[in-house]
């Protein structure tokens, strides 16, 4: 099922490219006789993705109007992808390697930093094997997209020869179906290549001539190609030959002597030292078996250690590379790759969600047969780092995680700061950045924002100078809301599919903000923050909010996952009432932004939830009894940073339903 999903959504990335491709290279009249003679069953429209857009008849209807053959066509989509690339997703391929050949052992990791946009749609991951030499390699793709191949050699023939300046030639060794995955439910190409450099001073396969009429005297001698390399082998055998053994050696010897770092003969670091050092590593041999890991991962897997040598799949999963087994033999396999693993047990307890993902690399100690696994914590923001069991003080200072989640924090605030709300994105206007603005135009720009970025109370003033400061409301309820796995979507997916699902699922979560009177303060990411009692005070706040929570879970029930077919997404809500601080901020961009305890506990409530339940605590639970609501006690659960709490789970309305 999920397979065919996939294949589906890959090829509706292939039809947007061959359009692309057929209207840029051979004009749009060609595109619109493709279409004629596609039919008229054709389900294509100019806005959608083409997901039911039949790529093989498309590529076949191709061919028939263009007269070239599929390969070629498919290798000129391959140079024609790459040569359209983001400036951006340039300057990293430019930047990646000084040689060629690492260029290819670091494509898988390109191709899932750049959420397989480097090698397009038909390659999920890829990985290399030394043939010995500097001048040819083995290369091996996956692909749910079967019979795709020569788009690669199209991509990467560009690539190289744009960056490196280097002529590269295909050879074809295999290309094979495998089943992978679980119980071997999926299917995949495996397409193995033999990639060489062409030499450029190799002369051509033209024979060498038959006659020699540099002069008369030899016109007529016949100069066969074996009587050549017959007396070249006698010349360079020969005692006075100037090209003896020891000069061509000298010959061949690069000028520059191999690099040889300088070591310790003994490293004076001991085993106890080591797993502070390295407090995420993990080091297994080749029965699969774990025989030290870093402090923190220790502090995460207690029963990890306890239990002698656990097998490594019974508390990780492997994320990527996809499709594969995590085991010794395909880790070593998968060497120059990046390793995504997932922990499936924390503190000896099964983890489904909020469950801690590892990135780094394997690095294999051939001498003593055993792989060390150096990684660090997966996590983008601060949001993800509430959810996950860790805190900022578990990540070592040399980590640059730690540097990255404040970046992440803060371009992610001004980002959506700036995108604002999605569906009155239309009112905003770009000014140009060169234009002296004076006082009175600045403010009449300031007017057009504030009924996009502030709650009703406040958008009808006339300008910033009649917006309140600041204010502290004592009866509010503050509403969290965020997706399950949100973070591992966004690593299997591409941005458009990213982008498609938040918007989709907004959309739904705004309407019912409006339907029922509450403001949408904040969204960063995949996280939704709604408030009701501020700036204006209601003596319904909570009720308010809670018929917003069961729309949006019903909202939820009606968007589909990227990642998985025929599945919608889980969410996590968490609610709470009490006191809290609004103000407006920004000159130019007035904000609406809510800070204290109430915010605080309302993430807590959401980040130690349960998918598709509304966590509440004690005070929402009192102030909704008045309402007609059905609750389920949840219990006594620890919170992070509060303490052991009583919370309750939202269930719904008593009789009308939302």
């Amino acid at each position: 099922m999920e397979t065919s999903r996939m294949t589906s959504k890959m090829k509706s990335q292939l039809n947007k490219l061959l359009k692309d491709y057929v209207t840029k290279k051979h004009g749009s009249k060609v595109w619109d006789t493709v279409l004629d003679r596609l039919g008229p069953n054709r389900s294509f429209r100019k806005e959608s993705n083409l997901d039911n857009f039949a790529t093989e008849n498309t590529i076949a209807v191709i061919l028939n109007t263009t007269g070239v053959s599929r390969d070629t066509l498919l290798e000129c989509l391959g140079d024609y992808h790459f040569r359209h690339l983001s400036q951006m997703e340039n300057l990293i391929l430019r930047n990646v390697s000084k040689d060629w050949l690492e260029f290819l052992q670091n494509l898988d990791y390109l191709q899932w930093i750049t959420a397989d946009e480097m090698l397009g749609p038909v390659v999920q991951s890829c990985r290399c094997e030394s043939e010995g030499n500097q001048k040819q390699i083995t290369l091996h793709c996956y692909s749910l997209c079967s019979g795709f191949y020569p788009m690669i050699k199209g991509i990467l023939t560009a690539a190289i020869n744009e960056i490196y300046s280097k002529e590269i030639q295909f050879e074809l060794k295999s290309a094979y179906q495998e089943a992978v995955g679980p119980l071997a439910s999926q299917v995949r190409e495996h397409t193995v290549f033999r990639v060489s450099v062409v030499d450029p001073n190799r002369q051509s396969n033209i024979s060498p001539p038959t006659f020699i009429c540099q002069t008369r005297k030899y016109a007529e001698r016949q100069i066969l190609a074996d009587d050549v390399i017959s007396r070249r082998s006698q010349a360079t055998n020969s005692p006075e030959s100037p090209l003896s053994d020891e000069s061509v050696k000298a010959i061949r010897q690069p000028k520059c002597k191999p690099f040889i770092p300088m070591h310790l003969d003994v490293l004076p670091v001991s085993p106890i030292t080591f797993v502070h050092i390295l407090p995420y590593h993990v080091l297994l041999n080749s029965s699969d078996e774990i025989l030290q890991t870093g402090v923190t991962l220790q502090q995460q897997l207690p029963s990890a250690m306890k239990s002698g040598r656990p097998l490594l799949s019974a508390f990780f999963e492997l994320i990527h590379p996809p499709l594969t087994e995590l085991c010794y033999k395909n880790i070593i396999t998968f060497i120059n790759s990046p390793f995504v693993l997932k922990v499936k047990k924390i503190n000896g307890q099964n983890v489904s969600e909020n469950s801690l993902l590892l990135k780094g690399q394997m690095v294999s100690l051939q001498e003593e047969g055993l792989v060390l696994y150096l990684c660090s914590p997966l996590l983008r923001s601060f949001h993800e780092l509430e959810m996950s069991p860790l805190s900022l003080s578990d990540i070592p200072l040399h980590d640059p995680t730690r540097d990255g989640l404040f970046e992440t924090n803060l371009n992610g605030v001004i980002n959506t700061r700036i995108s604002g709300n999605e569906s009155d994105s239309r009112s905003l206007q770009i000014r140009d950045s060169d234009t002296n603005d004076n006082d009175k135009s600045r403010d009449k720009e300031t007017v057009k924002f504030i009924p996009v970025f502030l709650p009703k109370g406040l958008s009808n003033a006339n300008n910033r100078k009649d917006l309140p400061t600041a204010a502290y409301n004592h009866n509010t309820t503050v509403l969290f809301c965020d997706i399950v796995n949100f973070a591992s979507m966004t690593k299997m997916c591409t941005p458009a599919d990213i982008v498609e699902l938040i918007n989709g699922l907004y959309q739904g979560f705004n309407e019912a903000t409006d339907k029922y009177d509450t403001f949408r303060v904040e969204s960063i990411g995949d996280a939704y923050l709604v408030i009701s009692g501020a700036p204006t005070a209601v003596s319904d706040h909570a009720t308010r909010i809670a018929y917003t929570s069961l729309a949006m879970l019903e909202t939820t029930k009606h968007v589909r996952a990227p990642n998985k077919a025929g599945s919608c997404i889980s969410v996590r809500i968490g609610i709470h009432t009490g006191g809290l601080i609004w103000g407006i901020i920004g000159e130019e961009v007035p904000r609406f932004v809510i800070m204290g305890e109430t915010v605080m506990m309302a993430s807590r409530m959401e980040s130690h939830g349960i998918p598709d339940k509304i966590h509440i605590t004690q005070q929402v639970f009192n102030d909704l009894q008045r309402s007609t609501f059905n609750f389920e006690e949840r219990g006594f659960v620890e919170i992070k940073g509060i303490g052991i709490l009583k919370t309750y789970f939202l269930l719904g309305p008593k009789e009308k339903s939302i």
